[in-house]
């Protein structure tokens, strides 16, 4: 039980760090079409936008048995969308010729703040994770500590009853 249980709070905390990769690539695409008024920034964001409140979902849903963890990634998604939004805003803002107020939207910092949020509570949740993980991998070892255990207490029993095997089982 403990791998399993490993395992799946090693992949939340990689979907996670996906989520904040994908937030980071978002706004960097954004930030580049706005700079160079060349679409192809726009790349990054427009897969960010698609995949994004899919990944949240899945991940939220794999989550659904933990009030606390499913409550936390509804507000990021809640604040990923606003994030997103924003970014929207800017971007629709530039198209329509209005370059200026695409960056008074942007120094409003109203986006930093959706982030700074977003990274808070997923820096709290993957450490939250990381400390069931690690208290996982405890009762693993645990676990194979009792095994060493009872390997060595064969031993002498093997050596006794003139096992071969003991002797290379002594020195694993």
């Amino acid at each position: 039980e403990s791998i399993e249980e490993r395992v799946e709070l090693n992949l939340r905390i990689r979907q996670l760090q996906s989520v904040l990769l994908l937030i980071g690539d978002a706004e960097t695409g954004q930030r580049g079409y706005l700079l160079t008024d060349k679409r192809q920034y726009l790349a990054p964001y427009e897969h960010a936008v698609t995949d994004l409140p899919q990944m949240l979902d899945a991940i939220r849903a794999a989550a659904a048995e933990d009030a606390a963890l499913s409550t936390a990634l509804q507000n990021v998604k809640d604040l990923v969308l606003l994030k997103l939004g924003e970014l929207a805003e800017t971007i629709r803002l530039h198209d329509a010729g209005q370059q200026a107020a695409a960056l008074n939207l942007v120094q409003t910092d109203a986006g930093q703040h959706y982030m700074e949020e977003v990274r808070n509570i997923l820096g709290t949740v993957m450490d939250e994770l990381r400390v069931r993980r690690d208290s996982a991998d405890q009762a693993g070892n645990l676990g194979f500590q009792r095994l060493d255990g009872l390997r060595e207490l064969a031993q002498p029993a093997q050596l006794i009853a003139g096992d071969p095997d003991a002797h290379r089982l002594r020195c694993a």
